[in-house]
């Protein structure tokens, strides 16, 4: 079984050298489907607790030896193992797309840095500071 950090990564390395653009983009999508994801996993759950309730009825019966009881019964927990199936790959969807969301804000934040510090080198050069003495003297100066 993968677990989500390696989904993350193939997801991640295909994004890798995407433009500001393209990373907000998938951020927003991402966003999108971790809502969509929680909804499904609580409807899933939802549907597990009201299974496990019917079981338990039928299993108060008082003529639970009876074979369509036990037919019930034994249908319910087959589709209580279903669920807890699509819950578990539900989750690990989830915990993926978790950690998708928190390197793609990284990303960006990271290409954010990049930016702004050549938009200062480029200040600093067309001021005339190429080097670091002259980036020293003009802050003392302007201290």
């Amino acid at each position: 079984m993968t677990t989500p950090t390696i989904l993350a990564d193939k997801i991640i390395n295909k994004l890798k050298d995407s433009g500001d653009y393209e990373l907000n983009r998938n951020k927003t999508k991402f966003d999108k489907r971790k809502k969509d994801t929680e909804l499904v996993l609580g409807k899933l759950e939802e549907e597990v607790r009201n299974l496990r309730a019917d079981a338990y009825v039928l299993d108060e019966e008082e003529d639970t030896d009876s074979p369509e009881i036990q037919e019930a019964l034994s249908k319910a927990k087959h589709q209580i193992k279903e669920k807890k199936v699509e819950i578990e790959a539900t989750r690990l969807e989830k915990d993926t797309i978790k950690l998708v969301l928190s390197k793609l804000d990284k990303m960006i934040d990271e290409n954010n840095s990049k930016k702004n510090t050549d938009l200062m080198l480029k200040y600093l050069k067309s001021s005339g500071i190429t080097t670091v003495e002259q980036l020293k003297a003009a802050l003392a100066k302007s201290i």
